[in-house]
């Protein structure tokens, strides 16, 4: 029993220290960027983007984005890739690494905010939570398409089974309790899966682009659902 009890605080104290040095080398790169992005100005400054992703008529949420545009974070960060010059290489790296042109880099624009309170750490928190959104959405991604594509090598939920197949209202899931996707979003594949376990708890999984062009990773292995 001792010897369980202290392998498993190793490997406990392990994980945290693993998520301090994530946390140390995260704020080490964001600090290379403001030293990065000397002089070059922005051709449109933050400000102008503000309440324009998500628009809310809460005067509330809004203060919490005026407070998000006046952060420094954002002179190194930039909020809209409209922001950048052509050669300014080091706002392009920090956009496309750093950056999140739907819901700002703090979750300002979500309805309601990610965070009250802009700050680092709040910062810290959106990115582990959503890293490299603008890559995934915009670089790798197909995000700012117009129109979106998805087609089903097999989709099987609760609505039936579908072989080579468009979908119309494509998700990430599909229907029911227990569902499998082999689909290609904008071209690109994408795999996913559920199924319960029990009552109240499910699996979920699912690897490749999304239908709205994202691409992403998730496993949940033991998801509490509502029921």
């Amino acid at each position: 029993m001792i010897v369980v009890i202290t392998i498993s605080n190793l490997l406990h104290s392990g994980k945290i220290i693993h998520r301090r040095m994530n946390k140390v080398r995260l704020k080490l790169a964001v600090f290379a960027l403001l030293l990065l992005q000397g002089c070059i100005s922005y051709k449109h400054p933050t400000s102008a983007f503000i309440n324009h992703g998500q628009p809310t008529a809460n005067e509330s949420y809004r203060t919490i984005r005026e407070v998000a545009a006046a952060s420094p974070l954002y002179s190194a960060i930039p909020r809209d890739r409209k922001q950048i010059r052509w050669f300014d290489a080091p706002h392009w790296l920090a956009w496309t690494f750093f950056g999140n042109e739907n819901d700002g880099i703090f979750g300002e624009e979500l309805n309601p905010p990610y965070s009250n309170m802009p700050s680092f750490k709040s910062f810290l928190a959106w990115w582990t939570r959503n890293p490299m959104a603008n890559f995934c959405l915009y670089v790798i991604g197909s995000g700012d398409w117009k129109t979106h594509h998805s087609f089903s090598i097999l989709q099987s939920d609760s609505a039936g089974t579908r072989i080579l197949k468009s979908e119309k209202s494509p998700s990430v899931f599909g229907t029911g309790s227990s569902a499998i996707i082999i689909a290609f979003n904008d071209f690109k594949p994408y795999l996913s899966f559920k199924f319960p376990l029990g009552k109240y708890h499910q699996t979920d999984f699912y690897l490749g682009w999304r239908p709205r062009g994202h691409f992403g990773l998730k496993f949940r292995p033991y998801l509490k659902t509502s029921k």
